[in-house]
């Protein structure tokens, strides 16, 4: 019975050890959570154009954060004048996340 319960303790160690060797070689592939850049952006969706600050990843390709500057709809009658106030104000925001991460 002791034999019996030691192979599973055995056992139960190899697997685990397995698992914490690939986990922590796939981590290691992955960008770290933090790690991009930020820009200034626009993007139409529902009829509504938003400006957004958004945190992406170093290639570019994944959407880690994004924060909403302003949402305009296109038939507003003083949309050229807020798009562009819109737009300088995210790119002030933007130069100030950059700023505070360092």
């Amino acid at each position: 019975m002791l034999e019996a319960a030691a192979v599973v303790g055995l056992v139960a160690l190899v697997v685990f050890a397995l698992a914490m060797f690939l986990m922590g070689r796939s981590g290691s592939q992955r960008e770290p959570v933090g790690s991009g850049h930020w820009r200034a952006t626009h993007y139409e969706a529902d009829g509504v154009t938003r400006i957004v600050v958004q945190k992406v990843s170093a290639t570019g390709v994944n959407l880690l954060d994004e924060h909403v500057v302003a949402e305009l709809h296109r038939d507003d009658a003083d949309f050229d004048s807020r798009f562009l106030e819109a737009m300088s104000t995210a790119r002030q925001r933007q130069s100030v996340f950059e700023a505070e991460e360092g």
